[in-house]
């Protein structure tokens, strides 16, 4: 709009407008959301992590003990419960400890166990089926 000084008539524009426009956007059958209203309230919102630390501190029992004992097991599930750890609870610190000290078990007790103890029984195994005794 523009001014017009008292006293004078605006003028019409010089251009006419169409009666429907050329496009017209498509009418949505989705209703809009009023101000304050959520838009995402059908949306399940994201669970907090949980307070309880059993998965870290169970992590972290089976990494150090994993460091200790040679069983593939203890490292094996201290790190996925770390894993779940992480995921799922707010006991970063625990979790870290067992992923980090069964992956070092895994890595110290997996060369010694499949190098050293599967050969000797191996042998042993052989030596048996054979006859041979060492008495």
């Amino acid at each position: 709009m523009t001014y017009t000084p008292p006293g004078q008539e605006p003028q019409q524009p010089s251009y006419s407008t169409p009666e429907q426009p050329a496009y017209s956007a498509p009418q949505s059958s989705y209703a809009t959301p009023q101000y304050g209203q959520n838009q995402y309230a059908g949306y399940a919102q994201p669970k907090p992590k949980s307070d309880k630390k059993t998965f870290g501190l169970w992590s972290m029992i089976l990494g150090l003990s994993g460091l200790l004992i040679p069983l593939f097991i203890n490292n094996i599930a201290a790190i996925a419960l770390g894993i779940v750890g992480l995921i799922k609870e707010n006991s970063k610190g625990m979790s870290i400890t067992g992923l980090v000290s069964g992956g070092i078990g895994l890595l110290i007790w997996a060369p010694i166990v499949w190098f050293v103890i599967v050969p000797l029984i191996v042998i042993a195994a052989v030596g048996a089926s054979y006859g041979v005794s060492g008495y």
